[in-house]
């Protein structure tokens, strides 16, 4: 009966020794799945040259391109301005063993002249063409590209987020150069005569406020 009892509570141990290292492992790999270990966020900021406004008259011919400077809204003279905004794709910032999972357009909103509460939410469109293109006049798309996201809060600064995920994995995926985007205000002009505008490229504050794009990659197992 000893030797049964003890054969009993060994086998009892190896049972439990056994089930303790399967659940570790699986929490383990819960943990990976899950984003706890090695899940990563790259930026890619946009660059000198890669981005600028374009002033538009209300009949779709541009007037003239600003670059370096992302200021979207209306002028004086009745005219839309779009902002025009490009990042440059490099495929080896995705960390080994991972995968893309999502993607977003990050962007400062900074009120700076005129009143654009009227003129709001801002959106985002994707655009295909490539960003020398884009930031020329005459060759940005009127509309400008496909719409995929908006910014409802025009009128406080902070920081703003856009999931572009879908469309930049189609950049991604097809290997192109750039991934574009224009960002205009739903009402194109109030035709009066104040410029009304948001700064999406404000400086000051001791803080870089460059728009830029999250890279969230997943481990991928």
């Amino acid at each position: 009966m000893r030797l049964r009892g003890i054969g009993t509570f060994g086998s009892a141990l190896a049972l439990t020794l056994a089930l303790t290292l399967a659940l570790t492992a699986c929490g383990v790999a819960e943990s990976i799945a899950e984003g706890f270990v090695d899940d990563q966020d790259v930026e890619i900021r946009t660059a000198s040259g890669l981005f600028g406004t374009v002033v538009r008259q209300t009949d779709g011919s541009d007037v003239r391109v600003d670059r370096n400077v992302l200021l979207p809204g209306d002028r004086g003279s009745g005219d839309q301005a779009i902002g025009v905004v490009a990042f440059g794709i490099d495929p080896s910032l995705q960390p080994d063993k991972s995968k893309l999972e999502w993607t977003l357009l990050r962007v400062w909103v900074e009120p700076a002249e005129g009143d654009v509460a009227g003129h709001g939410p801002i959106i985002v469109s994707h655009l295909a063409s490539d960003a020398d293109a884009l930031l020329a006049v005459g060759q940005l798309p009127n509309p400008p590209g496909t719409d995929i996201g908006y910014i409802a809060d025009v009128t406080t600064a902070g920081w703003r987020d856009v999931d572009v995920s879908e469309v930049f994995r189609q950049d991604w995926d097809s290997y192109r150069s750039i991934s574009a985007f224009a960002i205009r205000f739903t009402t194109p002009t109030d035709g009066d005569e104040a410029d009304d505008y948001v700064d999406l490229d404000p400086e000051g504050g001791g803080e870089n406020r460059r728009a830029h794009l999250v890279l969230h990659f997943g481990v991928d197992l």
